[in-house]
C-alpha cells in the first residue's frame, strides 16, 4: 500500500497528542528542520497541574534546545524531602545532584505544556486542537491518517512516520492492537491542589508515615500545595471516588504533626496505580511514547521526564532517517535504549509504591529505621540523586555507541571518563572569543538537541603538542560533518588557542584547571562524539580519524561498529 490523501495533505512527520511529550517531540525535530504536525482531540491546553517535577536530566535536554530559562522563571526548586512519623522527623535528605541544575524544578504540567506550545510557535509550528485522529491504514512508504475535526469534518493526511504520544488510554496503541501487559496495585489514592495554612517547609517534599497510610506534601506556589494520600486497598470493582475538602483535613489532621489547614481547592481528584507496557515501541512506520508505551506509579515523578526522554531520543533519530543522513535502521535503536529504561523505572517505582504502603507494623518499623540511618549517609544521597533525576540512564548495550582505544597504558586511560552509552560530563569552561561578561560558561550549554558535537580534548600532558592533530581532525570533521556535527576544540590554556584562533569552524574552549580534563580522563588528546540527547556515542584515544569515520557509517546504519 502507498501513502495516500484525498485532500492533498502530506507531511513527513504526524504526532499525536500535545502533551509533554509530543511537543518536545516537535520542538527536536523542528530544530533539526523536519517539518511536522502535531494534533489533540482536546480543544483547549490541560488547566490541571498533572505532573509536577521536572528533574535535572529533563532541564539539561530542554537547556539544549535552549528552552531552559523560562522554566526556571516559573517553576520552584525543591532542595530536599523530609520524612516524618507524627511530629517526630525521621529523615531528612538532601538532594544532591551533579548537574548545574541541582534539585528537581516543581512546576504545574499546564504552565510546561504552554511553554512547550510558545516555545514550538516560535519555531512556526501551531498545535492543531479539537482534530482527533479516529483510525489509520499502515503503508509501505508511511501512514494514512484519519481525523476528525470539532465539527465533524474529515480529513486524511498522509505521513512518512506518525508517533502516539496520546496518553495512557492511546487510540494509536489500541488501532495496532498492542498488548498494554502489566499490574494494577490495590491502593487508591487522593489527589488535592489547595492552600494549606501552617509551619509547612516551602522548599522541599513534606511525607509522613501513618499506620493508616502515607501522606506527601509539595510545595506547588506556598500556600498552594499539592496533597497526595494513600487511602489503602480497595476491592477492583469499586469506583475509585474523587475525595472532598473534609477527607482531605481530615487526612492531615490524622497523618500530619498537626496545626495544618487546608482551603482553597482547585483540583481534587483520585486514582489507582497501574503498571504497564508495550513490548516494542515501533510498528513500522508507527511508534508510541510516553504513556502511550508505557504507564507507571507516579511515586519520584518519573512519568512525564521519562516520555521527554522518550521524545528526545527519538527526535534526532527520526530527523537523520528522514533527512536522508541514517538508514531505517537506526530507528530500531528507539526500542533497543529506551524500552529497558522504562522497564527500569516500572520496578523501581512499583518497589518505592509497596514500600510506601506497607501495613504489616513489623515491616514498617524496618522500613522506618532503614530511611532514618541511610538517608544520613552521602553515597546514598548521592546515588539517589542520580537516580531520581535519571542522570544515571546509560546505553552501554547499544548498538549504536563504541570507542577505539590504542594499544599504550595512557589509551587506556581514557578509561575514567564517561563510557559510551553514558550521559556526558558538565563543567565550567572559558569562551575566548566572548567579550569578559559572557566568557564563563558551561559545556552543556554549548550542546544542542540539533546536532552531535565532538569534544576534542588536547590533554593536561603536554597540550602544545596536540593542538595541531586536534586541529587536522577538527577540519576534516567540519569538511564532512558540517549539518551533523559541532565541533568544540577545548584546552587547558588560553595561550593555546592563539596560533589558531582562526582557523576553521571549530570552537574553542579553554578548561582553567583542567577539571573538565580530569573528568573526561584526558590526560593526553582525545576525543568524545556526544549524541544530541546528551549522551556519549563513540570515544576514541588516540585521534583516529578513520576509527570516527566507520563510527559513523556504522551509527548511520544502526549497527554497531
Amino acid at each position: 500500500m502507498t501513502v495516500r490523501s484525498a485532500n492533498g495533505e502530506q507531511v513527513p512527520v504526524l504526532i499525536v497528542g500535545a502533551g509533554p511529550v509530543g511537543l518536545t517531540l516537535a520542538i527536536v525535530l523542528a530544530d533539526a528542520g523536519v517539518r511536522c504536525r502535531i494534533v489533540d482531540r482536546a480543544t483547549g491546553p490541560s488547566e490541571h497541574s498533572k505532573a509536577l517535577v521536572i528533574w535535572s536530566r529533563t532541564l539539561e535536554i530542554l537547556q539544549a534546545a535552549g528552552l531552559v530559562e523560562p522554566f526556571l522563571d516559573a517553576g520552584r526548586f525543591v532542595r530536599g524531602a523530609s520524612v516524618y512519623n507524627g511530629t517526630r522527623r525521621l529523615a531528612h535528605m538532601p538532594f544532591v545532584i551533579d548537574s548545574a541544575f541541582r534539585y528537581p524544578l516543581f512546576i504545574p504540567q499546564s504552565t510546561t505544556e504552554r511553554l512547550l506550545v510558545d516555545a514550538l510557535r516560535m519555531r512556526g509550528v501551531e498545535v492543531e486542537r479539537g482534530r482527533e485522529l479516529v483510525g489509520f491504514e499502515p503503508a509501505d512508504d508511511g501512514v494514512n491518517c484519519h481525523l476528525v475535526d470539532g465539527d465533524g469534518s474529515e480529513r486524511t493526511i498522509g505521513a512518512a512516520w506518525m508517533i502516539g504520544c496520546d496518553g495512557a488510554h492511546s487510540l494509536v496503541r489500541r488501532r495496532l492492537e498492542v498488548p498494554f501487559a502489566g499490574t494494577a496495585e490495590p491502593n487508591d489514592w487522593m489527589l488535592a491542589d489547595v492552600a494549606i495554612r501552617g509551619d509547612l517547609a516551602t522548599d522541599e517534599l513534606t511525607a509522613f508515615f501513618h499506620r493508616a497510610g502515607v501522606l506527601a506534601l509539595f510545595p506547588l506556589d506556598p500556600p498552594r500545595y499539592r496533597v497526595v494520600a494513600d487511602r489503602g486497598p480497595v476491592p477492583e470493582s469499586l469506583p475509585s471516588i474523587d475525595p472532598t475538602l473534609d477527607e482531605v483535613q481530615a487526612t492531615l489532621d490524622v497523618r500530619s504533626f498537626g496545626g495544618l489547614t487546608v482551603a482553597d481547592p482547585v483540583w481534587l481528584s483520585s486514582f489507582r496505580v497501574r503498571e504497564r507496557k508495550v513490548a516494542r515501541y515501533r510498528h513500522g512506520r508507527i511508534f508510541l511514547a510516553g504513556d502511550a508505551a508505557h504507564i507507571h506509579s507516579p511515586v519520584g515523578g518519573q512519568g512525564m521526564n521519562t516520555g521527554m526522554h522518550d521524545a528526545c531520543n527519538l527526535g534526532w533519530k527520526l530527523a537523520l532517517v528522514q533527512q536522508g543522513l541514517a538508514e531505517d535502521a537506526l530507528l530500531d535503536t528507539f526500542d533497543a535504549e529506551r524500552g529497558p529504561v522504562a522497564a527500569g523505572v516500572l520496578r523501581g517505582t512499583g518497589l518505592a509504591t509497596r514500600a510506601l504502603t506497607l501495613r504489616n507494623r513489623l515491616a514498617r518499623g524496618i522500613r522506618d529505621q532503614a530511611i532514618s540511618v541511610l538517608s544520613r549517609l552521602g553515597p546514598v544521597q548521592r546515588r539517589f540523586g542520580a537516580v531520581m533525576s535519571q542522570l544515571d540512564v546509560r546505553y552501554r548495550r547499544s548498538s549504536i555507541v563504541g570507542q577505539h582505544r590504542g594499544w599504550t597504558a595512557a589509551s587506556w586511560f581514557v578509561g575514567s571518563g564517561p563510557s559510551p552509552g553514558e550521559r556526558a560530563c558538565d563543567g565550567d569552561l572559558v569562551d575566548p572569543a566572548a567579550g569578559s561578561t559572557e566568557a564563563r560558561t558551561r559545556l552543556f550549554s554549548r550542546l544542542t538537541v540539533r546536532r552531535h558535537a565532538l569534544l576534542l580534548f588536547v590533554g593536561r600532558s603536554h597540550p602544545e603538542r596536540a593542538v595541531a592533530d586536534c586541529l587536522r581532525l577538527a577540519d576534516a570533521v567540519s569538511r564532512r560533518h558540517e549539518e551533523l556535527i559541532q565541533v568544540l576544540l577545548i584546552v587547558p590554556d588560553a595561550r593555546l588557542v592563539e596560533p589558531a584562533s582562526g582557523s576553521g569552524s571549530q570552537s574553542w574552549l579553554v578548561d582553567p584547571g583542567g577539571g573538565l580534563h580530569a573528568r573526561y580522563g584526558a590526560d593526553r588528546a582525545c576525543a568524545y562524539l556526544v549524541r544530541p540527547d546528551g549522551y556519549v556515542g563513540f570515544r576514541m584515544r588516540p585521534l583516529n580519524e578513520l576509527a570516527l569515520e566507520s563510527f559513523m557509517a556504522a551509527m548511520r546504519a544502526g549497527r554497531r561498529r
